[in-house]
């Protein structure tokens, strides 16, 4: 808790207009400390505060958010990286009932793609998988059709595919999947797609399905108690975790993995930290209806 006490301190000076960035470890010095503290002393102000500042945008993508400058972004990172937002996370087990592969832009669908493959040929099982997608229409300035007519093959080869090219993310997902070339044993796995469609927020615009939405969605299929491994990558890990176990702890057992990706911007960290903070009030609040999953974000060396 301590750690992640100085990073949400650290960050929130830099961010919310402290000047004086600290260099020294916890506790901060008095005058940062109290203007910290004021957001601090209020779990609920703090997550509204994290949303403003940090979170990206309902109509955004991630790599559409503008970019937020700080004056020691190396130490911010050191931080992060002690809350385990950086460095891979691997699976604890050898067998899992079912993978979850989680949607996204992609570049990175096809990077966590390649990452289950991976995990298979360590030796890691499962009995089906599920793409977790929405139909989120793909950007054409990040997510050109040269992804999909030149795809890289320095990893699994691919085949033609008798597909048009996806227009959303959910067909994007199933064309990357006819697409490559994977080995024996693990194309004998079944795979079924879970979709769901553009949303409207309350001001009747369409936005982009979250992971609460396809997990609802899967829940709709009544599949049997066991055991899920969802396949991310950091910085996400966490909090899709914990959006996960939210759903469905007490019911299945919930284990998120990732590869590590130290590439990413400040502000993608901060999006990912607002976006946890908000579920793990979610998950204070279902300690009455019996959630019993502990917070990864807070798990610590």
């Amino acid at each position: 808790m301590k750690k992640l006490f100085l990073l949400l301190a650290c960050t929130i000076s830099l961010t919310f207009g402290v000047t004086h960035v600290p260099k020294q470890t916890y506790p901060l010095p008095k005058k940062e400390f109290n203007a910290v503290q004021r957001l601090l002393d209020s779990f609920e102000g703090l997550v509204d505060a994290t949303q403003k500042h940090w979170e990206v945008k309902e109509n955004q993508e991630r790599w559409q958010m503008d970019p937020v400058t700080v004056k020691d972004e190396a130490y911010i990172l050191s931080l992060i990286d002690n809350i385990g937002m950086i460095q891979e996370v691997s699976p604890q087990k050898k067998y899992y009932d079912y993978v979850f592969l989680l949607g996204a832009v992609t570049t990175t669908a096809r990077q966590r793609l390649y990452h289950l493959v991976h995990l298979f040929e360590q030796g890691v099982r499962f009995g089906k998988i599920y793409v977790l997608s929405g139909e989120r229409p793909l950007d054409p300035l990040v997510e050109t059709e040269s992804l999909f007519l030149q795809p890289d093959e320095t990893v699994l080869e691919t085949k033609q595919v008798n597909l048009p090219l996806p227009k959303n993310e959910s067909e994007m997902l199933r064309f990357l999947i006819k697409q490559y070339v994977f080995p024996k044993e693990f194309q004998k796995i079944p795979i079924e797609y879970i979709s769901f469609p553009m949303k409207k927020n309350e001001n009747g615009e369409l936005v982009r399905p979250k992971t609460d939405d396809t997990v609802a969605a899967w829940l709709k299929t009544k599949p049997l108690k066991g055991s899920i491994l969802a396949i991310s990558n950091q910085p996400f890990v966490n909090y899709q975790d914990l959006a996960l176990k939210i759903h469905l702890e007490g019911k299945y057992e919930i284990e998120t993995v990732g590869y590590e990706r130290k590439m990413h911007k400040i502000e993608v960290y901060l999006d990912q930290i607002a976006r946890y903070l908000v579920n793990f009030k979610r998950y204070q609040d279902g300690k009455q209806k019996n959630l019993s999953c502990k917070p990864l974000l807070l798990k610590t060396k």
